[in-house]
């Protein structure tokens, strides 16, 4: 009783604010959940700004996973993806760079919020049931911020939405051989600009042996799922995806938490 009570004074006197439009609501915690990493994005943030996350689905671009228009008709591969090479294999995203989870994702990387990475994390890992067989990817590497940036922002915001995974994985009772997450094959050696604001060109420039391999003993024959934050032309991410198959990898796919529709 004595908790109830205190519970409805919590609720009363210290509503939750949204971390988006930080207005103030009452958020009720899901009861009964036995996973000891769930934390849900209700937490954070209102069911307003919740609801305008906009989820990306079918029909979509086979390879680089692009929505497309018209709702109507099967996948298949985007004009883009019939004129540009990809290195990578395929390349899914939770849902579109815009409204609540662009806002998301600003708030993580540059004001710090790092509270939201747990429950993104786990919609991530949603897609990744969603996409994939995961019982087929042997390793995931987030993609690597340069030390520099990494010293700056005091963290790598693709690694911490994938580092509650263990838990996940464990409490699936997936095999330990797969899903392991690995930060030492990956190192990102050239600092770069931002690729904000860049064009296609230019961020394909702009990331141009910016990667590196420093460990390969793990790597050949491997199945490689890169995870980052956002897919915007693809062109980091192809980069890596180039680095790791020349390391030996067999394949690369990648999952990223947005893309941009463009």
């Amino acid at each position: 009783m004595k908790s109830q009570l205190w519970q409805i004074f919590i609720k009363a006197f210290f509503p939750t604010r949204c971390l988006i439009c930080r207005k103030f609501y009452h958020y009720q915690a899901p009861a009964g959940s036995s996973e000891p990493f769930a934390v849900n994005l209700g937490a954070f943030i209102c069911p307003v700004c919740a609801g305008k996350i906009t989820f990306i689905k079918s029909p979509l671009c086979l390879l680089c996973g692009a929505p497309f228009e018209n709702q109507e008709g099967e996948d298949h591969v985007c004009g883009k993806c019939l004129t540009n090479s990809r290195k990578f294999g395929k390349a899914r995203s939770l849902g579109a760079y815009d409204l609540t989870l662009k806002a998301a994702i600003l708030s993580l990387k540059y004001q710090g919020k790092t509270r939201l990475a747990g429950p993104l994390g786990k919609l991530l890992w949603q897609s990744l049931l969603q996409y994939w067989d995961y019982a087929s990817i042997d390793l995931i590497i987030p993609v690597p911020l340069h030390p520099k940036r990494f010293r700056s922002r005091g963290f790598n915001q693709a690694y911490l939405l994938i580092q509650e995974w263990q838990f996940i994985k464990k409490n699936h009772g997936i095999d330990s051989r797969k899903l392991i997450v690995d930060t030492d094959i990956l190192i990102r050696q050239k600092y770069t600009l931002p690729q904000t604001g860049l064009k296609q060109k230019e961020r394909q420039s702009n990331v141009r042996n910016a990667f590196k391999i420093v460990n390969s003993v793990n790597l050949k024959g491997k199945t490689i799922l890169l995870v980052d934050d956002v897919f915007t032309t693809g062109a980091t991410v192809n980069e890596c995806a180039g680095i790791l198959l020349k390391g030996g990898a067999e394949n690369v796919d990648v999952l990223t938490l947005a893309r941009s529709i463009i």
